[in-house]
This record gives C-alpha cells, sequence and structure tokens, in this order.
C-alpha cells in the first residue's frame, strides 16, 4: 500500500489576498469596523481607479492622480483628507517597511 508522505499531504495555500491582509493587520491594531470598512472601501478605489494594479506597483504619482480625479471629476471637497487616508492606509498598514504586509 503506497501512502503519501507529510510533504504530498501538505499543500502549500497561497498567499492571503492583500485586503484580507489589510483586515487582518486593521484588526490586529484593533482598529475599529468602521475605520476598517472605510480603509477597505478606498483601498478598493484606488486599486479599480488604477485597474486593478497591486499598490506594490504604484507609489505617490498615481496617489496624485487619484486624488485629483476625486477632486475634479467627483467633486470630492478635500482631496488632502483622502490622501492622508491612503497615506496612512498604505505606509502603517499595507507596508511594514520589510516589503510585506
Amino acid at each position: 500500500m503506497n501512502t503519501p508522505s507529510l510533504s504530498e499531504k501538505t499543500t502549500s495555500s497561497p498567499p492571503p489576498k492583500l485586503l484580507d491582509q489589510v483586515v487582518a493587520k486593521i484588526r490586529f491594531k484593533h482598529y475599529s469596523r468602521r475605520t476598517e470598512q472605510s480603509y477597505s472601501h478606498w483601498i478598493k478605489r484606488y486599486i479599480l481607479f488604477h485597474g486593478k494594479r497591486h499598490p506594490k506597483e504604484m507609489g505617490a504619482p498615481e496617489i496624485e492622480v487619484f486624488l485629483s480625479a476625486l477632486a475634479t471629476d467627483r467633486n470630492v471637497r478635500d482631496p488632502a483628507f483622502h490622501h492622508r487616508k491612503l497615506t496612512a492606509t498604505k505606509l502603517p498598514v499595507i507596508n511594514d517597511g520589510n516589503g510585506s504586509i
């Protein structure tokens, strides 16, 4: 009888998706559910605006384009507020300094 070895039984699962990682980090930091919802919403909008590109592929120029579009096309009153929110989400939550979430 041929039984699979432990390494054959264990399949590596794919890494968690970006928003799942963000939510896990937000919950780890004990932020409110409303903050979690808000951050997730703006991250989704930012990613969709840029054609579903991963935030690791983007930087300050893409943030500026996104905020300008919000200010001009969607009549958002204070794009600086959203810039602070995106920056706060992108830097401490998504990028912890060593390239991982």
